[in-house]
């Protein structure tokens, strides 16, 4: 099921529950290899940004979110262009860990996939607006049109996909569990722009 957000001046897909096996895609991503981040040591990632190619069910992952991804720009953002995963990464918070807003420059689109977690486990992905708010309005009630910051909360098989501009993290860690996530970013393959704004991507 695809769930559209159209929040914070920008959008965000939601599938739910894809078609993966996600309790054995969590086992692979907790045996990977894990590092303290080095803009918020609160938050760990793996040592390898190309975990697509070193999971063992890599090719069904792939398979999976490579279609999700064609659906969202063919179907709904109607581009007539191809994609590629450039980087790859789990990350893995612990209870109480905090991470700070953070947007992945020098990519086009961006997803995670979480393979686990439930309603009692209150995971949430937090999104900032990515334009500058000039003004600062009294608000009756907050909605997609007026908010500039918005959380999604998260369960076992969503993958989200949004703009890589979109200022986003993952929301403090409030369960007794740590959380572990997969994220990616991802480039236009082809020829973009016109005339001297013209870039092949390959």
């Amino acid at each position: 099921m695809l769930k559209i957000n159209y929040s914070c001046g920008d959008y965000q897909f939601i599938f739910k529950n894809i078609e993966l096996n996600h309790d054995k895609i969590f086992e692979e991503i907790k045996n990977l290899k894990f590092i303290k981040a080095k803009i918020n040591y609160d938050i760990e990632i793996s040592v390898s940004n190309k975990i697509l190619n070193l999971l063992p069910s890599n090719k069904i992952i792939k398979k999976v979110i490579n279609k999700k991804i064609k659906e969202v720009i063919n179907n709904y953002l109607e581009y007539d262009i191809k994609h590629k995963i450039v980087t790859s990464w789990a990350t893995k918070s612990y209870p109480n860990n905090e991470d700070e807003m953070h947007q992945h420059k020098n990519f086009w689109l961006s997803a995670c996939y979480y393979p686990h977690g439930n309603k009692q486990d209150n995971f949430k992905i937090n999104f900032k607006s990515s334009k500058y708010e000039h003004w600062s309005i009294p608000v009756k009630k907050y909605n997609m049109f007026n908010s500039d910051f918005y959380s999604i909360e998260i369960e076992k098989g969503d993958l989200i996909i949004f703009p890589s501009k979109l200022f986003h993290c993952p929301d403090k860690n409030t369960s007794n569990i740590i959380r572990h996530s997969l994220a990616m970013n991802i480039l236009p393959v082809g020829k973009i722009g016109v005339l001297d704004s013209e870039l092949i991507m390959k």
